[in-house]
């Protein structure tokens, strides 16, 4: 892959996180049981890095081929979390408030 491509597909990934994010933050603060807020959200905020995680970890850094993609596994899965789970936090966080502001106002 060229960096090219893997910029193109960050940004493509972290939108459509962000979005999910979104829309998942706006869902669970206007139908969680208020005292659960809390666990759902920890729960909801844990489900992409596992999967970068499991995908990283198990087929290695695809930006990278053979062994060095084996290697750099490790770093590529963090560089990844933070790159593609920094947005999906930040919208998750937005959409919890936006819910919460709605909830208040009917």
């Amino acid at each position: 892959m060229t960096l090219a491509e893997i910029l193109t597909n960050l940004l493509l990934f972290g939108s459509a996180l962000a979005v999910m994010g979104f829309v998942g933050g706006l869902f669970l603060a206007r139908r969680a049981v208020p005292g659960r807020l809390k666990p759902a959200l920890a729960l909801w905020l844990t489900w992409p890095f596992l999967l970068i995680a499991i995908f990283v970890l198990s087929e290695g850094d695809p930006s990278l081929s053979g062994e060095a993609a084996r290697r750099n596994a490790p770093f590529a899965t963090l560089l990844y979390c933070v790159l593609l789970g920094a947005p999906f936090v930040l919208a998750t966080l937005m959409g919890v408030a936006a819910g919460r502001r709605r909830d208040k106002g009917q």
